[in-house]
């Protein structure tokens, strides 16, 4: 499964338009979701960063991301407990069909509901799992009701636009073709990865290319490659014993130095020194360093949670 695709491991999915999962998260790679995805801050605080901006997020925080939307999650070294609700706007199509052509302008939802709502909307969402994990069919339809809960909020109360066929078509086009460009950067990364390449994988220019990566991930070609490459850099770093010289060319760096420099860059420290000081236990920033940067709550788990509330 790729990175920028659904979260792994989803162990209790059963109801054919959602899933529902708590999750705890260090940090999770740009990615992706076919469905629309809410996410209430349980516990922790982090950064969350999508294709125009960057911002913190606190416990009770409920954030909103549209199907196809690129986004990424640092719970810092505390890491983030989240609810996660990902649901496919089929839920609703026979009384609300035009659900599918609706894209929600804001992530971040506190502002845009009144207190008192906000707080029903977080009942809502915890109410919605509860009911989804009982996987009875009385609990299936208390979960749809609390979908239709939380939705009618939404409607009412976060901007939004609804997109005629025109755009939408455009919008498929453009996650389509996002999806193509990280799923080859990932296979790819280890070798000698050019604009030119992925321009002519996509049929663009160099120039159309580069403004799409900016415009869709905040961050240029190159840097998203030396973050992939120091992130599998520290992966063998930690696992292997094999020197930091080795694992540069492994990890598709065309010369040593320049791991070294991304090193410096992102962790403040050069390769030698981050392998030295770095514990077993330490919590990572980056996904796939240690093995709970991201961890799906067991439906027990989940249960024993919930019951922890109330």
């Amino acid at each position: 499964m790729g990175y920028y695709d659904e979260y792994e491991l989803i162990e209790h999915s059963h109801l054919s338009d959602c899933n529902m999962f708590l999750v705890e998260l260090y940090y999770r790679q740009f990615h992706m979701h076919k469905e629309l995805e809410l996410i209430l801050v349980l516990r922790g605080s982090g950064q969350i960063s999508n294709e125009q901006r960057d911002f913190t997020v606190r416990q009770g925080d409920v954030l909103l991301f549209d199907s196809g939307q690129i986004h990424e999650l640092d719970g810092g070294d505390e890491g983030l407990l989240l609810l996660a609700i990902q649901v496919s706007r089929n839920f609703c199509k026979r009384y609300c069909p035009q659900l599918r052509n609706t894209r929600f302008l804001e992530n971040m939802l506190n502002p845009c509901l009144p207190a008192e709502e906000l707080e029903m909307l977080r009942k809502a969402m915890v109410e919605a799992f509860a009911a989804y994990l009982q996987k009875s069919m009385a609990s299936a339809f208390g979960c749809m009701a609390q979908l239709n809960v939380i939705f009618e909020k939404l409607l009412r109360c976060v901007p939004y636009q609804i997109l005629d066929q025109t755009q939408q078509v455009h919008r498929m086009k453009t996650q389509e073709r996002l999806r193509r460009i990280l799923l080859y950067i990932q296979e790819h990364y280890r070798e000698p990865i050019r604009l030119a390449d992925i321009a002519k994988l996509e049929d663009l220019s160099e120039s159309h290319v580069s403004r799409f990566f900016r415009e869709h991930l905040n961050i240029t070609l190159q840097d998203y490659l030396t973050r992939l490459r120091v992130e599998a850099a520290m992966q063998m770093l930690k696992n292997t014993d094999l020197s930091p010289t080795s694992i540069a060319y492994e990890c598709g760096f065309s010369d040593p130095k320049y791991m070294n420099q991304g090193f410096r860059k992102l962790l403040g420290v050069p390769p030698s020194q981050w392998r030295s000081e770095t514990q077993p236990h330490t919590k990572a920033k980056f996904r796939g360093i240690e093995e709970n940067t991201q961890r799906i709550f067991t439906e027990t788990e989940a249960k024993e949670y919930l019951f922890s509330l109330y």
